[in-house]
């Protein structure tokens, strides 16, 4: 009888481990990144923007929204848009919102 193989489609983590940036003490004057990848995120977003700006006085937001991110897939060529896209988006901001956890 023939075997059939399984493959296990998850990747495995990175091998290198990173330390996290260390936290702001405020967000007064603090521009927020803010990575969009599905749209009632986008809403979670904007009310979270509305309480910033009220409660710390956050600087400005900047936003990153990705298609491909909502289940259309990388098509070939994107990768590097999409790497110089992230890494601007990360010079441009001094902290991030980019998910939430289930």
């Amino acid at each position: 009888m023939a075997q059939i193989e399984i493959l296990d489609p998850v990747a495995e983590g990175a091998s290198v481990q990173t330390k996290l940036s260390p936290r702001p003490r405020e967000l007064g004057g603090k521009v927020v990144g803010m990575r969009i990848c599905w749209d009632s995120f986008d809403v979670f977003c904007g009310k979270l923007e509305e309480l910033l700006r009220a409660e710390h006085g956050i600087g400005d937001v900047v936003r990153l929204k990705f298609d491909l991110l909502r289940g259309k897939g990388l098509r070939a060529g994107q990768a590097d848009s999409v790497a110089e896209a992230v890494d601007d988006f990360a010079k441009r901001i001094d902290v991030a919102v980019v998910g939430l956890g289930a």
